[in-house]
């Protein structure tokens, strides 16, 4: 028997035996807030405080019920001197069934007729407040076809955990809630899975991922579950009712496509949006895969299914993947990263070694606890994490916005109608080309040149050397490249350790070994290179990062007109090197103008080492700069050597340090003064402004009013519309973080109206008087918990929206939510005796910090503080 101080020892217990029927021994217990470990012939029993003790600190630190037992028999009996049978069996026993009847009080199951046996699939499990629920938290019209129906859409995110495994040890254990909680209902999901054990899922995706590759091997001898798949509402990070299931081998398309659908089920809504890693390979086929899915689990036709990879994960893809299933690519998700769900896995993923151990039903009720908790401390969070987040969209949604006006104005009327155009016509057909994405590659004309080179092999013409030509001259460029990186860790070797030395050192060998091997081919496609090479024999032989290549562009003109069609394919390559080069120099320096936007904003007056921190990343960035500026600068003189005269050199200009600055930079504006905000205004400013360096425009070789735009090239058009991408992804995050916080409340305070009905639910003369006050007592509190958690949420964002000139007029109705239970003594009232905002806004920051009660949640352990409701548990 444990006390509050956890301890074991042994009580005297006189039972009441009055009357014709006296009241059940075990009932006359848990009045005395004692948990039997049986209900015939008890000898052993728990406090509450010590189940309740154990219960909170599970969730939070994910201590076993093995490890907290022994503590309380070290703090009876350190040196063990006396004999204490073992009662870690009822222990557990005793907790898996105090867990289970928690999450049937907290779902209001004891107030329903029915009672336990009544509870629907995924009930016991707490929803997301900030997701769309028709009839619950969405206005009138919200189905409407109009510009705001995204947002009313619901984002899903699927992934699959490989650590939650489970023994196969042949326990076979009573399921005390199927399918009640985060896991599907384990029949049905069998019966399907069974059916579709030869099932073969074809990699058609260049991204090589472990959940395509490893889908029919991924297992381990001795378990029978090799993990867990899991659906998420992405934009909050909760899990979903029904989301989880048991995967037996590896991530298979059986096992996601049932847990999903099963996470949908009765989905009303028009839009989804599913983020997965393998979202191109797995959507191909998923509308066929549903109808094999139970008819319950199918979706509606009138609900419009759209897919992507998440924002980390694409880059692990293809082109093709990429252009087409990038969530950011999406209309309507805002900012959404999409890989949301790796956050959840922290949670559990200590609990590996000890739900492997657990018999099925017992892993599951523990996974469901915790993922639970989980999804109630997000909620509480919620005050917080959105006032941040809101602040943030706003500021970068204005940032974006103006950067995106700016760069529109130097641009013609009609060529961005056209570009505009094009863009919404891939956005309703992804077949049709990307007008974010370069049409041309390096890789691109790899495969050009290994065309022409077998066209010529079929004509007879055979290249008696075995690395094409086409082979050659790219890794000649390659090893052109690993000669700059060398050249840039040189310059850092001043006072490097022994082991940073041996490390470049190797570097140098490998170089030098690819080296020889691409010289021997340069005999054959370069014979004049040989002369050359004589003429230097008798010099120094330099660094392997300082040997001359000799390609065609660095030869006197008499011997490049002898490798002509080397000379022709190079120039093509160089183009091709110094168009990347460029891209890549705007892709940083965007990062850059993100870096000085965000210290502007966050880092002012916050002390040297967050600005230290800001200003080392910032010098990171601006080596990157000055890296790709010389390799255009290479690439461009190549060029020149190359052809002069050709169509690249109306478009390539001369590129100067000054040209380097990111948009919204004035061209007289220093680095130092724009990173730091210090640059003062001048007449030029104004003008300054909008004269944007060439490299945003390639073709454009004047922003002037007076003079005519040139043709505009590939370039030009990608980076606009990336830069209209970014501008409309943020002002939709600004619209969906304010629905997100007015259905957030409108949940709440339906919740509060949802407990107050249960309150009467079980009222008559069926139920004892006192039963029915416990009742009745628990659903007030819950639903008092709601209010005041709604309350605090409007005082929290209503002032945030109206200071950023949102709409904060839904939040007014429910401010005086807040006031229920508020001590006097720490409030302030107006003369109508409602709590001043002040009082409101204190308990909004006490609440972040975790000095409130917890939303449905047991009270304090003093039992004059708590409700006489777990004392009617019969």
């Amino acid at each position: 028997l444990a006390r509050q101080k956890p301890t074991v020892f042994k009580l005297a217990v006189s039972y009441c035996g009055c009357g014709h029927n006296p009241t059940p021994r075990y009932i006359q217990l848990l009045r005395e807030r004692l948990f039997p470990a049986t209900l015939r012939r008890i000898r052993t029993a728990f406090t509450f405080e010590v189940l309740d003790t154990y219960y909170s600190l599970s969730l939070d630190s994910k201590i076993t019920s093995y490890d907290y037992y022994h503590h309380i028999l070290r703090r009876t009996d350190y040196l063990e001197l006396g004999e204490q049978p073992s009662q870690l069996t009822n222990f557990q026993r005793a907790i898996q069934i105090w867990g289970h009847m928690l999450s049937l009080k907290r779902a209001g199951r004891i107030h329903e007729p029915s009672g336990a046996l009544g509870t629907q699939p995924g009930e016991l499990l707490t929803e997301c407040p900030a997701c769309p629920h028709p009839e619950k938290n969405l206005p009138t019209g919200w189905d409407a076809d109009t510009a705001a129906a995204f947002l009313y859409t619901l984002f899903v995110a699927i992934d699959a955990n490989f650590k939650l495994k489970q023994k196969d040890r042949g326990l076979d254990d009573v399921d005390l809630a199927p399918g009640w909680g985060a896991f599907v209902q384990q029949q049905p999901y069998m019966e399907h899975i069974n059916r579709n054990l030869d099932e073969q899922e074809i990699n058609t995706c260049n991204s090589e991922h472990d959940a395509i590759v490893r889908a029919a091997t991924r297992s381990t001898p001795g378990y029978s579950v090799s993990g867990v798949g899991l659906v998420i509402c992405s934009r909050h990070c909760l899990i979903r009712r029904n989301g989880a299931g048991d995967l037996q081998k590896g991530e298979k398309y059986s096992n996601m496509d049932f847990i999903l659908f099963s996470a949908l089920v009765g989905l009303a809504l028009r839009q989804l949006v599913i983020t997965y890693d393998i979202a191109c390979q797995w959507s191909c086929r998923l509308e066929t895969r549903m109808k094999e899915l139970p008819q319950a689990l199918h979706l509606s036709d009138k609900v419009n299914v759209r897919v992507g990879v998440p924002s980390w994960h694409i880059n692990g893809h293809g082109k093709r993947c990429q252009e087409q299933f990038h969530v950011g690519y999406l209309p309507g998700v805002g900012c959404l990263c999409g890989d949301e769900i790796e956050q959840t896995w922290w949670q559990t993923n200590s609990l590996g070694a000890s739900v492997r151990e657990m018999a099925g039903s017992g892993r599951h009720q523990t996974l469901n606890a915790h993922w639970d908790s989980f999804n109630m401390r997000k909620i509480i969070g919620f005050r917080a994490r959105f006032s941040r987040n809101l602040k943030q969209a706003v500021k970068m949604s204005r940032l974006l916005q103006d950067n995106f006006d700016s760069f529109s104005l130097t641009f013609k009327p009609d060529a961005i109608q056209e570009w505009e155009e094009m863009i919404i016509a891939w956005e309703n057909d992804k077949k049709q080309p990307n007008q974010k994405e370069s049409t041309t590659t390096l890789q691109d004309l790899r495969l050009k040149l290994a065309a022409e080179e077998a066209a010529e092999a079929r004509s007879g013409n055979i290249m008696t050397n075995k690395m094409l030509m086409s082979t050659f001259l790219l890794t000649g460029l390659d090893i052109e490249e690993e000669q700059h990186e060398l050249k840039d860790e040189a310059s850092t070797l001043g006072k490097s350790t022994i082991r940073e030395m041996a490390d470049f050192q190797q570097k140098q060998n490998a170089l030098s070994r690819r080296l020889a091997i691409w010289r021997e081919v340069q005999k054959d496609y370069m014979p004049c290179v040989a002369k050359l090479r004589d003429a230097e024999s008798n010099t120094e032989v330099p660094p392997v990062q300082d040997t001359k290549l000799c390609l065609p562009s660095s030869l006197p003109e008499p011997l490049r007109l002898s490798v002509n069609r080397l000379a022709i394919n190079e120039a093509k390559a160089r183009e091709i090197q110094a168009d990347k080069a460029l891209e890549n120099i705007r892709s940083i320096l965007r990062a850059k103008a993100n870096l000085s936007s965000f210290k502007k904003l966050n880092l002012l007056g916050e002390g040297n080492k967050a600005n230290t921190r800001a200003r080392s990343l910032f010098d990171r960035l601006t080596k990157k700069v000055e890296r790709a500026a010389d390799q255009y600068r290479t690439a461009r003189q190549a060029l020149e050597a190359l052809d002069g005269n050709g169509e690249w050199s109306t478009r390539l200009r001369e590129l100067t340090d000054a040209d380097l600055r990111p948009l919204g930079r004035a061209s007289d504006e220093t680095e130092g003064e724009w990173l730091e905000g210090t640059h003062k205004q001048s007449k030029k400013r104004d003008k300054a402004r909008h004269l944007i360096s060439w490299i945003w425009l390639v073709n454009n070789a004047s922003t002037e009013d007076d003079e005519d735009d040139k043709v505009l090239d590939d370039t030009a058009r990608v980076q606009w519309a990336k830069s209209r991408a970014r501008a409309e992804r943020w002002k939709e995050e600004v619209a969906l973080i304010e629905e997100e916080m007015r259905r957030c409340v409108a949940y709440l305070a339906w919740k509060a109206q949802w407990w107050e009905a249960k309150a009467s639910h079980r009222s008559g003369d069926s139920v004892p008087s006192i039963l029915a006050s416990g009742l009745r007592a628990y659903a007030m509190k819950q639903a008092d918990y709601s209010r005041r958690l709604a309350g605090s949420c409007a005082v929290k964002w209503g002032p945030i929206l109206k200071d950023h000139k949102l709409d904060d007029s839904w939040s007014h109705c429910y401010r005086p939510l807040t006031t229920a239970r508020v001590d006097p003594k720490s409030s302030t009232h107006d003369e109508d005796g409602e709590v001043s905002d002040e009082a409101s806004d204190e308990e909004s920051k006490d609440s972040n910090d975790g000095s409130d009660e917890e939303w449905e949640s047991e009270d304090s352990n003093d039992p004059q503080k708590r409700p006489d409701t777990d004392s009617d548990i019969d």
